[in-house]
């Protein structure tokens, strides 16, 4: 299996939406880049290549909303500078399409 590929059954939305992703734990963050989202997860280009491990906050910044969304995520797998997450609960398709920057009138 390489990278991208997997065991996501949703479609993914190309993306370009920037991100910052936090370790739970506090102690590392990173700026990102979704390269592409899901209900269940996402991929993400970070800046700095660290190793990333374990639980993930990533955190978005969406148009109209004051505070960042926090999502919960796992990273499953990193291959140089992107990381694969799972969320730890699904994101509704309109987050998705927010994350993608998707119009309604496109989104059928």
């Amino acid at each position: 299996m390489t990278a991208g590929e997997g065991s996501r059954q949703e479609a993914r939305l190309s993306s370009g939406f920037a991100v910052r992703v936090v370790w739970v734990d506090m102690t590392d963050a990173c700026a990102g880049r979704l390269k592409d989202v899901s209900q269940s997860g996402a991929r993400i280009v970070v800046e700095g290549g660290e190793k990333a491990r374990g639980d993930v906050y990533v955190l978005a910044h969406l148009q109209g909303e004051a505070e960042p969304r926090r999502l919960v995520a796992k990273v499953r797998w990193q291959v140089g500078d992107t990381l694969g997450v799972r969320f730890d609960a699904p994101i509704d398709l309109p987050l998705v399409h927010a994350l993608a920057r998707v119009e309604r009138a496109s989104a059928h």
